[in-house]
């Protein structure tokens, strides 16, 4: 026996003597098997969409290269595990001092005003809501037919739950139901010019077997009954020019064309708390993606968006089959969860509200969509999963007895990543479902301490608020304590930890107790472990976290007023 097969066997032979191993590498070795069988080959890539979609979850959430490590030498397979870590944390590593300007090539911003707008493009790029967001659409049918004009607005490229609101330009209209299957008309409203007269309306949820919009197969007879967009949300609207000029602006505005927006609750997803829903389907099959998507309902929970986003062909495409789903629900409990209000009232603790188009690659859209509820996305064992922010308790202990080899010990974050003012954007629901600036959150205590103005922005393209902004504001808090947290270990420990440990090491909370490294003890997260010494010995990367920061949050003293900010016109 060479000495490479020698140590394969005494390695493997150690790991079968603890159950727990055992089952970790069978678990691994069975999940590089299936990801080499499901590697996408070019002609899959082809058909799939022809913008930037990722080819699979680690050029999603952008694991360290060399992170993941399956291969042969001599006899022995080397076997690496890591953490599929996107941090939002990231969001505040970008200084207020500028950035690259972006190019008319560029994907627009996530969840931007101009991707919501109504547009005329030939080839318009494809929009998916999720949670509940104020929008236009893409027209696909535009014609004069005095004294009417139509227009048809493309909403969702994927079946939407409801049509909530309507708008034109900044007046929202009446209506008794917005319910798909008939053209409806406003009710009168005082002091509205007259829509009921003057406006028909008619909406289709995208159901993959809708028939030809009502209105527009009353008035164009001559329409082939193929024309049904289907699979696509959409809205049709028959405006009356007006008995005069003075009556049209009146009625539509000054602009050439009147400019509609709905306020929409988008995509169904699926939730493992309710036993009705699907949760393993093939995503090539038609009918078995059919099936799942009707059984699901709608939700802007934010990790239930995440898992949702993560499985589909134009989002992470992690088969539903290795997404783990009972940890999805318990991130989704949490963000279920109910925080206060100044004003007393409750709010859901973490959502996910707006359009993705399918020309964003989906690492920045994950990325964006992990600042809703300060999350990672994991990896075990060949399952993924999106985890919240929820308060984690140590799952084990390192001590003295435990570590083998290296130790790298980081005391604090050097001061340029370092942040003690912070500036916010979200999407402010009271202020026309824009995205705003909201309260600025500023610690004189840590610019004292840090002898200068050390900011930092936030964006939280997906969150969505009202009022005094209490949920956006709690991120904002959370995320500048987070970033005040810089202790960092690298070490290398024996195997036996991983037997000792109640819970998978990725994404758990470590207590680091040790008399040689005194001042490095205290609670950390792992963020990234593998495989060292011939499985004799495990390599960790762990930084510093603190529980109590998702919970620090009292709306009395911490809730600051939302106030617009004053206009510059110098």
């Amino acid at each position: 026996m060479n000495v490479d097969a020698h140590i394969a066997d005494w390695a493997l032979k150690r790991i079968q003597s603890e159950p727990k191993l055992a089952a970790e590498v069978d678990a691994y070795v069975r999940r590089v098997k299936r990801e080499a069988e499901l590697r996408p080959s070019p002609e899959n890539v082809l058909r799939a969409e022809p913008v930037s979609i990722g080819l699979a979850i680690f050029s999603v959430v952008g694991i360290s290269a060399g992170a993941v490590a399956a291969g042969i030498v001599g006899g022995a397979v080397l076997i690496g595990a890591s953490i599929a870590v996107n941090y939002a944390i990231s969001a505040l590593t970008q200084k207020s001092t500028g950035g690259t300007a972006q190019t008319a090539a560029d994907p627009p911003a996530l969840n931007s005003q101009a991707i919501k707008y109504n547009e005329r493009q030939a080839i318009p790029s494809k929009r998916i809501i999720y949670g509940s967001a104020q929008v236009g659409g893409s027209l696909f049918f535009e014609q004069v037919k005095p004294p009417y004009l139509y227009m048809g607005h493309l909403i969702c490229a994927r079946t939407i739950t409801a049509f909530r609101r309507i708008w034109l330009g900044t007046t929202e209209l009446a209506f008794a139901s917005l319910a798909p299957g008939a053209a409806r008309a406003p009710l009168a409203v005082t002091d509205q010019p007259n829509y009921p007269g003057r406006l028909l309306a008619s909406f289709r949820l995208g159901d993959a077997d809708q028939t030809i919009d009502p209105l527009l197969a009353a008035d164009f007879t001559l329409l082939d009954g193929n024309f049904r967009q289907r699979g696509i949300a959409s809205a049709v609207l028959r405006y009356h020019y007006g008995a005069d000029f003075n009556e049209y602006t009146a009625l539509w505005g000054q602009g050439s064309r009147p400019n509609p927006l709905f306020l929409v609750d988008g995509v169904a997803v699926p939730d493992p708390r309710n036993p009705a829903h699907i949760l393993d389907w093939d995503p090539d099959d038609a009918a078995a993606v059919a099936a799942a998507e009707a059984s699901w309902s709608w939700s802007n929970t934010a990790a239930l968006v995440q898992a949702h986003y993560l499985t589909q062909r134009y989002g992470g495409r992690i088969k539903p089959y290795r997404m783990q789903w009972d940890r999805v629900g318990e991130a989704a409990d949490w963000d279920d969860g109910l925080i206060g209000r100044s004003d007393g009232t409750m709010i859901k603790r973490h959502t996910i509200d707006g359009v993705v188009t399918l020309n964003q690659s989906p690492a920045s859209v994950i990325a964006g969509m992990l600042k809703a509820n300060r999350g990672f996305v994991l990896q075990s064992g060949g399952k993924v999963w999106p985890s919240s922010s929820l308060p984690r308790k140590a799952i084990g202990t390192i001590h003295d007895r435990l570590l083998t080899g290296a130790f790298d010990y980081r005391a604090a974050k050097p001061k340029r990543d370092l942040v003690n003012r912070i500036k916010m954007r979200f999407v402010a629901a009271d202020r026309e479902y824009q995205l705003a600036d909201g309260p600025v959150l500023d610690r004189t205590d840590l610019r004292t301490a840090d002898g200068e103005v050390l900011d930092g922005t936030l964006d939280l393209p997906f969150t969505m608020d009202t009022g005094a902004v209490s949920r956006a504001q709690r991120l904002e808090k959370a995320f500048l304590a987070n970033s005040r947290l810089g202790r960092q270990i690298n070490c290398r420990c024996d195997v036996m930890l991983l037997a000792e440990v109640g819970d998978e090491l990725e994404g758990s909370c470590l207590n680091f107790e040790s008399d040689l490294f005194a001042q490095a003890n205290g609670l950390y997260q792992c963020t990234q472990w593998s495989f060292a010494d011939n499985f004799s010995s495990i390599d960790m990367v762990l930084v510093e976290c603190d529980p109590t920061i998702e919970t620090d949050w009292n709306p009395a003293t911490d809730e600051k007023p939302f106030v617009l900010a004053s206009l510059n016109v110098s």
